[in-house]
């Protein structure tokens, strides 16, 4: 269930590798034994925890509500002040930014996520 409501072990991870800050009440965590290593999302709060073995194997999972607070409501685009839309056609929902950053749920790929792919977009090309 919370896979549905979570960015994905991929893009979370990839959050973190650019620093985007950690908090929420849910994690990966990724767990070995005898060879096998499992991703797992959990529910424990991820800002509730120090130990070392947080910050080495987990990361923060981000909800779709933490994820739109740190998109910015408008960029400047050269001499242009693009606003982000949020819009859904039939069974298609995309964020956008006047067309010139934009993003839309790849298959099986919740909107956490996807509006997370925009945030990273935005942090890779120095928008944010």
């Amino acid at each position: 269930m919370l896979e549905k409501i979570c960015t994905d072990f991929k893009t979370s991870k990839k959050l973190k590798e650019l620093e985007i800050k950690e908090y929420g009440y849910f994690s990966w965590e990724t767990i070995s034994n005898k060879g096998i290593t499992k991703h797992n999302l959990t529910k424990n709060p991820f800002n509730n925890r120090t130990d070392e073995y947080q910050c080495r194997n987990s990361f923060a999972a981000y909800t779709l509500e933490q994820i739109l607070e740190m998109l910015p409501l408008e960029i400047k685009y050269g001499n242009s002040t693009l606003e982000l839309t949020i819009y859904r056609h039939k069974e298609e929902i995309s964020l956008d930014y006047s067309g010139y950053y934009q993003a839309t749920p790849e298959q099986k790929e919740n909107l956490a996520t996807t509006a997370a792919r925009l945030l990273i977009e935005l942090k890779k090309d120095k928008i944010i």
